[in-house]
């Protein structure tokens, strides 16, 4: 009858949602648990307490803190995080895609005896044996590779990032930062060279320099000094050694120490560096020892060498001129036997100070301000010297109504540099030559002519 046959369907129809639902969620399910039993590694990351690296030349064994990843041996020294977390992930990840038995006198061929690599994981629970990995040889086609997890005597193939993970150089399993440290943090630095000293403090947002003398510190090169150090790598370590006369530190050429922090809490970092290419095979490269990591010398390319070993006249603020480019509503210019000056307007013009009258070409006043406030010394001149700023060639000040904010004279020039000295600083440094055609304008050159009337056009 219709209705029997409309009962059927019903149930044939509940009976395949029935086996849609539950059959093929068994069938994934078995899928999934046949793939995971295929995995090299049955355990979960944060089950590992610590593991063990060992290869034909290096034992390196590091255990997993809260903080990350920390290196035992061969030295106690932070490890790299991103290594050793790969190293896990990939082991975790990688499948045995073909597995066979062979003799143990094959294991030869595959280098698997000795292992390329063998890595020995122990587990927080102490219980738990030990999992055992050894990394042989690639396959002929470099896109597999051969394992082993002893005791057994099969051998498997695996995907070749499980080898590019393991069969590595010790470095890279290595923390190779210089010195870890916040440079915010940083309140004080101190760098010792071997015939003079420089102390810098933090001022707010600007930095002051202490010694040799008392005065603005350039804040783009302290700044860069310290992040240049947070981002500097180690290329070669040499541990436990029984001498730094060896990599020259017994008497470094240079000695810097950060101070972190104020009052309760303050911490020191102390670093020491060598001469350049001490004993080194890159030209310009040295050592540098961290003195709370004594344990190793860390070699040290040139970049990260000139960090340490800058002259303190490097630290010198080499800015001239300081103050506020939007105060400035007055320009004097002087030169011998003349003197121009211009002053603004509330609409932001400028013009002439009488007795030249009439209005003055904007946009050379404001590179005037512009150049004032950009320029920055070359060099150091000295104390002594003929420098020609008695009577200098030009002489620039900047005014806010009648308040002095700047000056710059500029003397003698010695080959493409010039004499000059500013008011935020009493040393005579040296500049580019090109500063003074920017400086020596006169009337003619300010002088903004009125438009030109325009001629009727002819009737037609």
């Amino acid at each position: 009858m219709k209705w029997i046959r409309t009962l059927m369907l019903a149930l044939a129809a509940l009976v395949l949602g029935l086996w849609a639902f539950y059959g093929e969620r068994h069938l994934d399910k078995r899928a999934e648990e046949k793939q995971l039993a295929g995995r090299l590694g049955q355990f979960k990351a944060e089950d590992v307490d610590s593991i063990e690296l060992l290869t034909s030349s290096d034992t390196i064994l590091v255990t997993q803190q809260q903080s990350g990843w920390r290196m035992l041996r061969p030295v106690a020294w932070p490890a790299d995080n991103y290594a050793w977390q790969g190293l896990v992930q990939t082991i975790l990840t990688s499948d045995r895609q073909r597995s066979w038995h062979v003799r143990s006198d094959s294991l030869l061929y595959y280098q698997l005896d000795p292992p390329r690599a063998r890595v020995i994981i122990h587990f927080r629970d102490k219980s738990a044996v030990p999992d055992t990995l050894d990394v042989g040889a690639l396959t002929p086609t470099d896109q597999q590779g051969y394992v082993r997890c002893p005791p057994s005597d099969s051998v498997a193939t695996t995907s070749s990032n499980l080898h590019a993970a393991a069969v590595r150089p010790a470095i890279d399993f290595r923390d190779k930062a210089l010195l870890a440290y916040d440079p915010s943090a940083v309140q004080r630095v101190a760098v010792k060279l071997q015939r003079e000293t420089v102390v810098i403090w933090r001022e707010g947002d600007r930095w002051l320099m202490l010694q040799p003398i008392k005065r603005f510190a350039d804040a783009d090169t302290v700044n860069a000094l310290l992040n240049g150090l947070l981002q500097a790598r180690a290329v070669q370590f040499f541990d436990r050694p029984t001498s730094l006369a060896t990599y020259g530190l017994q008497y470094p050429a240079a000695e810097m120490v950060l101070t972190l922090g104020r009052g309760v809490g303050t911490q020191s970092r102390r670093l020491l560096f060598s001469s350049w290419g001490k004993g080194t095979i890159a030209p310009g490269a040295g050592y540098v020892v961290d003195t709370d990591r004594a344990v190793s010398v860390m070699e040290v390319n040139a970049d990260v060498m000139k960090h340490g070993l800058r002259p303190t006249t490097a630290y010198w603020d080499r800015r001239l001129a300081m103050f506020q480019r939007h105060l400035v509503n007055r320009v004097v210019i002087g030169t011998p036997g003349k003197t121009v000056a211009v002053s603004m307007d509330t609409s932001y013009n400028w013009h002439f100070v009488p007795p030249p009258e009439g209005n003055v070409k904007r946009w050379i006043v404001n590179g005037i301000v512009a150049d004032m406030d950009n320029v920055r010394a070359k060099d150091f001149a000295g104390t002594t010297g003929d420098f020609g700023l008695e009577h200098p060639q030009v002489t620039v000040e900047l005014f806010h109504d009648d308040t002095s904010q700047a000056r710059i004279d500029i003397g003698k020039a010695r080959g493409n540099l010039l004499y000059a000295r500013g008011s935020a600083t009493s040393e005579v440094v040296l500049v580019d030559r090109s500063l003074l055609g920017k400086l020596r304008i006169g009337v003619d050159d300010l002088r903004e002519e009125p438009p030109q009337p325009q001629a009727a056009s002819a009737a037609p």
